[in-house]
């Protein structure tokens, strides 16, 4: 399989009240979806990066980021290292892989809007032919 973009949608760990890491940027529950530059195993190029952050901002949507180190935040999108063009978008997930997860209905509705503005970009200015 040798697609021209691979986008993933998944869930992030959204930062627990009052958590703190200094090691990783973690996406805040009812602050929309969040874009993971990196992780196990992958990283989005800064093209793919600035494209979503240009088509967030062009359509007044919320974006958030997480950032974590390349031994963690395992996704489907880590299956495919050799594909150069991929986007990484998640829902903040509090308490994530936990029958006490929680998230904001909101960030699923803007992380919907975000993906669907992402495609209609795609196709109608031909990237990624």
């Amino acid at each position: 399989i040798k697609p021209n973009i691979i986008i993933c949608l998944d869930s992030a760990y959204a930062k627990p009240d009052g958590a703190n890491n200094n090691k990783w940027i973690i996406p805040e529950i009812g602050k929309g979806p969040a874009l993971q530059t990196i992780g196990k195993k992958f990283s989005m190029r800064e093209k793919e990066i600035n494209f979503v952050k240009k088509v967030a901002k062009d359509n007044g949507l919320k974006l958030q980021y997480e950032i974590i180190d390349l031994k963690n935040g395992a996704t489907n999108l880590s299956k495919f290292p050799n594909i150069k063009n991929k986007i990484q978008l998640n829902v903040p997930v509090k308490n994530q892989h936990t029958c006490f997860c929680e998230c904001n209905l909101k960030d699923i509705e803007q992380t919907s809007l975000l993906l669907t503005k992402v495609l209609e970009n795609i196709c109608l200015n031909n990237k990624y032919k």
